[in-house]
């Protein structure tokens, strides 16, 4: 296998994972992505195969052209380091870190700035994620010791379990919310008990 072939079986799926990454963003509606944050994660993978490429393709002009060999490996090397970067934003920014799932729905853990982050709601529909409305946060992006969610449909509940480490206190805490399945309406802590004999866990 000759080092064009290798170019052509880099290049041809960096490509298809540009077009991926890309499309989706203008042809989908607003809220809207692919299941597993594929657009996203073909962003990620098309950056780093465009780096290979342009690095061989670096790699052959050289051969072809000496005089300038210092110059093009200068080139591939910031062009990498930039393209490098880029994937390291992409990857920081643009994925989402999964919470938890089911068939039909998943809370993902959205970046919601520097001191923040959300969890959002989305429902499956064949290739597509719907986003729904956000069903917790996570203030000063502490990462929690568990999040788990229960579905209610016939109830239009949604019961989510939050664990983790209260900072300040150096304590472990155990917060329990329910939210209205249709519009993500949160309901008050002091309905909790009635929530929970409602549901069948009291």
């Amino acid at each position: 296998m000759t080092t064009t072939h290798i170019r052509r079986i880099i290049g041809i799926p960096a490509l298809v994972l540009w077009v991926i990454a890309i499309v989706p963003r203008f042809i989908l509606g607003k809220g809207e992505r692919l299941v597993f944050q594929l657009e996203n994660w073909a962003l990620l993978f098309a950056f780093v195969l465009s780096i290979l490429y342009m690095i061989m393709r670096t790699i052959y002009v050289v051969k072809k052209d000496n005089k300038h060999k210092l110059y093009y490996w200068l080139r591939c090397v910031g062009v990498g380091i930039i393209l490098l970067t880029m994937s390291f934003c992409t990857g920081c920014f643009f994925l989402d870190h999964k919470l938890w799932n089911n068939n039909d729905y998943i809370v993902y853990d959205e970046f919601g700035g520097v001191f923040a982050s959300d969890y959002v709601l989305y429902k499956r529909n064949g290739l597509v994620e719907n986003r729904l409305y956000v069903v917790g946060n996570n203030f000063l992006n502490l990462k929690p010791n568990h999040v788990d969610y229960t579905i209610y449909e016939p109830l239009d509940l949604i019961k989510m379990e939050n664990e983790g480490m209260d900072v300040e206190y150096n304590t472990k805490y155990h917060e329990t919310t329910f939210y209205r399945l249709s519009d993500g309406h949160r309901y008050n802590q002091n309905l909790n008990d009635s929530l929970l004999t409602l549901v069948g866990q009291k």
